[in-house]
């Protein structure tokens, strides 16, 4: 295995910057929504692309909740890019992904958020 590291100063000072120039334009392929990712993705591409939950030196899960079923997903494989959208998607507001990876963790209540994750 291969893990990742990065310095918390490194990542703060990245997200500081989006917000003092938030860019929440939408891309052509986002599903319809007030506002888009693809300024968030750009900056958290810089640490994120290509990164996989096996590649994170601290276990991490996620949650989200599927559109298909209203069921709470916990996130703790596959690409972490697409797992980060997966828990901010809310559909009319921030764009919901498509693909079939990502079908059953796409976020469909607004408040949808996991607290038993702290648990383990």
């Amino acid at each position: 295995m291969v893990y990742f590291t990065l310095k918390k100063d490194i990542i703060l000072s990245a997200v500081i910057d989006f917000f003092k120039s938030p860019n929440f334009r939408r891309a052509a392929s986002d599903a319809p929504s007030m506002v888009g990712t693809a300024g968030l993705e750009q900056v958290l591409g810089k640490f994120l692309d290509g990164k996989t939950f096996a590649d994170l030196a601290i276990q991490l899960s996620v949650t989200s909740v599927s559109l298909k079923t209203g069921e709470e997903v916990v996130i703790s494989e596959g690409e972490v890019m697409k797992a980060v959208l997966a828990t901010i998607a809310i559909p009319g507001v921030f764009p919901t992904r498509g693909d079939d990876i990502l079908a059953p963790y796409q976020t469909s209540r607004f408040l949808a958020l996991g607290t038993q994750l702290g648990r383990y």
